[in-house]
């Protein structure tokens, strides 16, 4: 919501109403277009995150875990499980 009211509220200069709004909405086109490449950067970061935990469970299968490497295990499940949730909240709107 805060790149549709930002780039709405650019100024237009035009005295004609209908091409003030076509340049509104071409503005928006354009900012959306570049806010929604940002969006692809979540799904690299759920992955490597995913990756990141498999190796952890794998080290783990061979040996038990240290304390420091079953913090790091903790707090990388509680990042993916955040990533997850900015990712649903995406998709819901």
């Amino acid at each position: 919501m805060d790149v549709v009211s930002t780039s709405w509220a650019k100024q237009v200069h035009s005295t004609n109403s209908a091409t003030v709004l076509r340049r509104k909405f071409k503005s928006l086109r354009h900012d959306l277009k570049i806010w929604s490449k940002g969006i692809s950067k979540l799904s690299v970061a759920i992955e490597n995150s995913n990756k990141a935990l498999n190796e952890i469970d794998t080290l783990e299968d061979k040996r038990p875990l240290s304390t420091p490497e079953h913090n790091f295990r903790r707090v990388l499940k509680a990042h993916i499980l955040r990533l997850l949730k900015y990712q649903q909240i995406y998709w819901k709107k």
